[in-house]
């Protein structure tokens, strides 16, 4: 019997990024320097939540793989805990936005690309990705001189950007 995926992602789960050509300042070296920390966790296509692997459920390979799939000019991963993204959601609101409020939630995607709903058991070899998860703004919290909600988020995606580790080119 297969390993069946948990709907619970624990605080200690290590959580994967993937990281494009485009997630870097234009005509720069693709160092970690150059990463555009701002909206590397942000996607700006009207409702749709920010994508993550769950390395649990997949090798170094796989993600890589799976980064391949996303887009040609895949080039590394950002990684963090589970704990860290809670973390840094706490002292966001301690700083600048109280109403602040995301979670990761296990999102498994079938072979259409639709989440898996929950009374469905799902395994490690459950197609398409079974290990998938999402980042979802709930409420970006905005402040009185935001423009948008994007802007909000942004300022998430730089502290949260800042507490991962980069891997590229590896």
């Amino acid at each position: 019997m297969e390993e069946i995926i948990d709907r619970n992602i624990n605080s200690d789960e290590v959580l994967v990024r993937c990281i494009f050509v485009g997630d870097f300042k234009r005509n720069k070296s693709l160092i970690e320097e150059n990463i555009v920390d701002k909206d590397v966790f942000v996607d700006t296509r009207p409702n749709v939540d920010v994508s993550l692997l769950r390395r649990r459920y997949y090798s170094k390979e796989e993600c890589k793989k799976r980064g391949k799939q996303i887009k040609d000019d895949f080039v590394g991963f950002l990684i963090f805990k589970k704990e860290v993204f809670d973390n840094v959601i706490i002292k966001h609101r301690e700083n600048s936005a109280n109403a602040f409020e995301a979670e990761i939630m296990a999102t498994p995607l079938d072979e259409n690309q639709q989440v898996i709903p929950l009374d469905v058991e799902v395994n490690i070899k459950t197609p398409v990705n079974p290990g998938h998860a999402d980042i979802k703004y709930i409420n970006p919290g905005l402040l009185h001189d935001d423009e948008n909600p994007n802007t909000a988020i942004r300022r998430f995606s730089r502290t949260l950007f800042k507490e991962c580790k980069i891997c590229i080119n590896f």
